[in-house]
């Protein structure tokens, strides 16, 4: 594989295809990749890289030319960069690292374990009962807790994932909700408050099932 083994990856992520393969690629690896929105704040960048010294960044296109380093590997619009060889001492079972909820402009993360990783997928999956003709439309973001939640136990259960980009206030969010064929639809407080704006609860969607928040 390209990416090594225990090194460590910032993954500046998106809801799209090249992202999630990304994002796959490394825990099939066993690399750690720290999940970030590709709209982190520069200095933050620089205090993380400078802290934490990752051996690869995961970037859109439009974040290539801010940095330095090697293109190993293009899928789509997203790139695979080497910046240092900087051997890092991981504990074993550590799979993944998200910034705090709260933690928009500090470098403190979440630390969490594959066996962490593959509880929660089971849990869910069992707890929602979601089956392999699911559809869950991922609209938070992978670098929220839940929003990755959502992804993690939907292809645990081998269903699909609809990977939304567009915001609430955009017409392609509402018409890849009436056309994706969703079953499910997962948001925090703050969304269904648009929602409600959005008139959303008198829409006829006849598919989707579950609506957890």
């Amino acid at each position: 594989t390209i990416i090594k083994p225990r090194s460590l990856v910032f993954h500046f992520s998106e809801n799209s295809v090249a992202s999630l393969k990304f994002y796959i690629a490394c825990i099939e690896s066993k690399a750690i990749p720290l999940l970030l929105s590709t709209q982190t704040d520069s200095e933050l960048i620089k205090q993380l890289i400078d802290k934490y010294q990752p051996n690869y960044l995961v970037v859109p296109d439009q974040l290539v030319n801010l940095f330095e380093g090697q293109v190993l590997l293009k899928n789509l619009d997203y790139n695979l960069i080497k910046i240092s060889d900087q051997v890092h001492e991981i504990y074993h079972d550590l799979a993944l690292l998200l910034p705090t909820s709260g933690s928009t402009g500090s470098p403190k993360l979440v630390r969490h374990s594959y066996q962490n990783v593959e509880s929660s997928a089971s849990n869910v999956k069992q707890f929602f009962n979601i089956h392999s003709t699911d559809r869950a439309f991922a609209f938070l973001p992978m670098f929220y807790t839940m929003g990755l939640s959502v992804i993690h136990s939907y292809l645990k259960a081998g269903a699909s994932v609809l990977l939304v980009k567009a915001s609430m206030t955009d017409a392609k969010f509402w018409s890849l909700l009436k056309s994706g064929g969703a079953t499910s639809l997962t948001g925090v407080p703050y969304s269904f408050e648009i929602l409600k704006k959005m008139r959303f609860f008198r829409m006829k969607l006849p598919q989707l099932r579950l609506i957890t928040q």
